[in-house]
């Protein structure tokens, strides 16, 4: 019938369109793999990018050394020209920057702020041009130079540059546990920095590249007179990244980044405290896998109750710890009365973690 025909090629025309309109769409839309190159392609230009800077930091920094040691100009001529040489590096990023060359101009300032900085080293540390006191402020300058820089760069590489170059300041100094009470205010207001440059920046990467550090330079300082003043300054900063994670809305990674520091912090707090505590060896080692362990379970069940995927890794990451610590050093270290306790001791943590992380795993939705 005529109806019915008009009716079949009306559906034919429609299933038409809709084959045109994908088609079209399909055509329309970027091909996935110049996408993937692009990322490939600026993964390495970075990449060489930040070798290039590095490598002509050490061959300029060799380059001046050599000039100073064959006496070719004098040691207050060779920091002279390292510090005009980093300054104008530092000028030619300014202009990189302002003619879109980003990444060329992250790795030319920041071979200019190493070279900087090395160069004001060199001048107290082994040329006694200027004093250790001056050259400790223009190390800091130096440093909170290339935070700012990093903040305009949008950079974070540039900013774990600057952190690491004021977590080394108090080290190079050549009596830093005689300053150890100038040390402690100073490192802890640049750990805080580097918190609220990564709260303010949602750069998640600074917040583990600067806290060891942080610890690595706390260590050398207050442990050969103050041990317990690494106590304190680990407490601190657990408090700090604590109150910034509870405190602050900046995006996830950032936040669980200051959330896991906060714990590894607070547990190298209390395994210091209890190496000042506990007498003899095996205690020691017995008594810090325990902590670990009783540590690790809490955050399990923790986990569980809150439905917190990190505390449930980080519970499991200690665990795992906990479990080479104990067969890979514990069993061939301790004392017999101790290697019975741990085993006993940390066998059972281990089954009740594993009983509440299966109870944890019946309670999520399939």
């Amino acid at each position: 019938m005529p109806e019915d025909e008009i009716a079949l090629l009306r559906a034919a025309v429609e299933d038409l369109s809709t084959r045109v309109s994908r088609l079209e769409a399909q055509r329309s839309a970027p091909p996935l793999q110049p996408v993937v190159e692009t990322a490939r392609t600026a993964l390495g230009l970075k990449a060489i990018n930040r070798i290039g800077a590095l490598t002509l930091a050490i061959g300029v920094i060799f380059f001046f050394k050599y000039t100073v040691d064959e006496q070719l100009i004098g040691a207050a001529s060779g920091v002279f020209l390292g510090v005009v040489f980093g300054l104008a590096l530092l000028a030619s990023g300014e202009w990189l920057i302002r003619s879109d060359q980003r990444v060329f101009a992250q790795g030319v300032s920041g071979s200019g702020l190493a070279i900087i900085y090395i160069s004001i080293y060199a001048s107290f540390a082994f040329y006694k041009i200027v004093i250790e006191s001056a050259g400790f402020l223009f190390l800091t300058f130096v440093s909170a130079l290339a935070v700012a820089l990093s903040i305009r760069y949008r950079n974070p590489a540039i900013a774990a540059l600057g952190f690491i170059g004021a977590l080394l300041t108090p080290i190079l100094l050549h009596n830093p546990a005689s300053d150890a009470a100038l040390a402690f205010p100073f490192l802890l207001l640049v750990q805080l920095t580097a918190i609220y440059i990564a709260i303010r920046e949602n750069w998640a990467i600074l917040v583990p590249i600067v806290a060891p550090l942080a610890a690595l330079a706390a260590a050398p300082i207050f442990e050969p007179k103050h041990p317990t003043w690494f106590v304190w300054f680990a407490v601190c900063l657990s408090v700090a990244h604590f109150a910034a994670f509870f405190y602050s809305r900046v995006p996830g990674r950032t936040r669980n980044a200051l959330y896991v520091v906060g714990h590894c912090y607070l547990l190298l707090a209390a395994l210091r405290l209890l190496d000042l505590s506990v007498m003899g060896k095996s205690a020691v080692r017995e008594s810090a896998s325990v902590l670990l362990a009783v540590y690790a379970t809490a955050l399990l069940a923790y986990g569980m109750i809150r439905t917190s995927a990190v505390n449930r890794i980080l519970g499991l990451v200690l665990m795992g710890l906990v479990i080479a610590k104990l067969y890979l050093m514990d069993v061939w270290v301790l004392a017999r009365i101790y290697r019975i306790t741990a085993f006993v001791g940390l066998g059972a943590l281990l089954l009740l973690a594993s009983y509440i992380y299966s109870r944890s795993d019946k309670r999520r939705p399939s």
